[in-house]
């Protein structure tokens, strides 16, 4: 199986009750493997291409407040 990695970079990370609640809705997702904050305002996704698209992720993420800088 061939997985996938992206990364966004997201304004609110400071905010542990989203993080957590954005973890646990992508990883709910069929196909994610991993979420994985890996610096100030990045959020690494391991996923299944097959299974998984990123447009979901950044629409989870953006429900729960959690922007693009300048978007």
């Amino acid at each position: 199986m061939l997985l996938y990695q992206t990364h966004f970079t997201v304004t609110g990370l400071g905010d542990l009750e989203k993080v957590n609640k954005m973890k646990k809705a992508i990883l709910c997702i069929e196909g994610v493997n991993k979420v994985e904050i890996t610096g100030l305002n990045r959020v690494s996704i391991t996923y299944d291409p097959t299974k998984a698209m990123p447009g979901v992720f950044s629409s989870i993420m953006s429900s729960l407040g959690l922007r693009a800088p300048g978007g």
